[in-house]
């Protein structure tokens, strides 16, 4: 008997990767133009920014003089393994007060980027305004927010990476967005058209330092890197005074630990803790060191500054009193929170009680010593901050820490949510 016939779908080959694409396709490009060498291959890109019509390598690709002699072509061939319109090469972000981009679009007749994340219609023009793709997951974080009824304030705003998603995603009842880059505001208002969400929103463009309102806000987003510390005090003068809010602080944090006399005048160093004595003293009380293991789960932590010479809190206000009505004493515990009080001078060389709340049944992990030191510090600058303008305890709290990315070894793009709140 004849064998029996078995059929057999072929399979097909795999798909070949964008970036097996792209290298497959430049390599033959140059080999047909008799330009190809081996030392090429390592400047063909591995990573890119893709956009709905653009995309965005680093400017460390295609350097070398060769490539010049594929012409048109060269970028022609890109832009179809990408499936885009426009191809641009990208540098380091000037160092000046509007972080400018310094991109050079190679290929294409148009600088207007569009792009569509999370169901948020973004526009910019690549080469005056900035746009960090790796904030993604921050702004993804914010659109899952339940901002509903509240009042939010963006310190610097830009064309709207995170105003558009307190207001499309978090919901917020308004949004007072500031920015100084004219450019930016261009784009800032050409997506609140777009988005439909012009009348939610009060563009104050100018220095937020000069134009930001103030005591409206339920919560204020300090969405600047590396450091938006000059803007600390606008931002709480922005909360709502008689109730405060929430604060989200975006920094770069240097993790490289030496010691407090390390010299270095980085405010973003984490050796900035170690050099105030009284957050060295309270993470004693948090029995906190260098040789602590971590992650550390559960352990959260609130501040509350006072003035002597202002109106002071006492702990009973906080968390009521005992069976017979006294406040609870100092270094008691109330089921498994731990307080201390620790005293020191602030700017009038004026005595001040700090009063250190130590939770461990808070649910809030840490998974590294630096982000814990940084965070108490951040903590205890915004409470003096609160202090000194309102002469009045304030309560602050840490809600949330997020790793946004990591730049560079040892320098971290961090957020964190504080929620601060007057002692009445």
């Amino acid at each position: 008997l004849p064998e029996p016939e078995v059929c057999t779908k072929r399979s097909r080959p795999p798909a070949l990767t964008s970036k097996q694409l792209l290298r497959s396709r430049l390599m033959k490009l140059m080999q047909s133009l008799g330009l190809w060498d081996e030392r090429l291959a390592t400047e063909i890109p591995g990573s890119w920014e893709k956009y709905d019509n653009f995309i965005v390598f680093n400017d460390k690709y295609f350097t070398d003089v060769v490539w010049s002699k594929a012409g048109a072509q060269l970028w022609k061939i890109v832009a179809d393994v990408f499936g885009v319109e426009n191809v641009a090469l990208k540098g380091r972000i000037a160092a000046d007060s509007f972080r400018s981009p310094s991109v050079e679009i190679v290929f294409g007749d148009s600088d207007l980027v569009r792009f569509k994340d999370n169901g948020i219609l973004y526009t910019w023009n690549a080469t005056s305004c900035m746009f960090s793709r790796g904030n993604v997951t921050e702004r993804h974080r914010i659109g899952k927010l339940d901002c509903r009824g509240e009042v939010v304030v963006d310190l610097f705003a830009g064309i709207g990476y995170f105003t558009l998603p307190f207001l499309l995603k978090a919901k917020c009842e308004h949004l007072h967005a500031c920015e100084w880059n004219p450019r930016s505001v261009q784009a800032l208002k050409h997506n609140l058209e777009l988005n439909k969400v012009v009348d939610k929103c009060t563009i104050h463009e100018g220095d937020n330092r000069v134009v930001c309102p103030r005591n409206l806000a339920d919560r204020v987003n300090f969405g600047l890197i590396p450091t938006s510390r000059d803007s600390w005090k606008t931002g709480c003068l922005a909360l709502k005074s008689a109730r405060g809010g929430v604060l989200h602080v975006h920094e770069n944090l240097n993790t490289k630990l030496t010691n407090s006399n390390c010299g270095c005048k980085d405010v973003t160093h984490v050796c900035e803790v170690l050099k105030c004595q009284i957050c060295v003293k309270l993470l004693d009380k948090l029995c906190i060191n260098r040789g602590t293991n971590f992650p550390i789960n559960s352990l959260s932590f609130k501040l509350i500054s006072q003035s002597k010479s202002g109106e002071n809190i006492s702990l009973k206000q906080i968390y009521g009193g005992d069976s017979t009505g006294k406040p609870i004493s100092k270094g008691g515990k109330i089921n498994n929170v731990t307080l201390h009080e620790i005293s020191e001078s602030n700017s009038s060389d004026e005595r001040v009680n700090l009063l250190l709340d130590k939770d461990t049944d808070s649910g809030l992990s840490w998974k590294k010593y630096e982000w814990l030191i940084w965070a108490l510090h951040t903590s205890h600058c915004f409470g003096r901050i609160f202090n000194e303008i309102y002469k009045k305890p304030w309560i602050v709290s840490v809600k949330n820490l997020h790793h946004v990315k990591s730049y560079a070894p040892h320098v971290e793009h961090m957020v964190l949510d504080l929620d601060c709140r007057p002692s009445n």
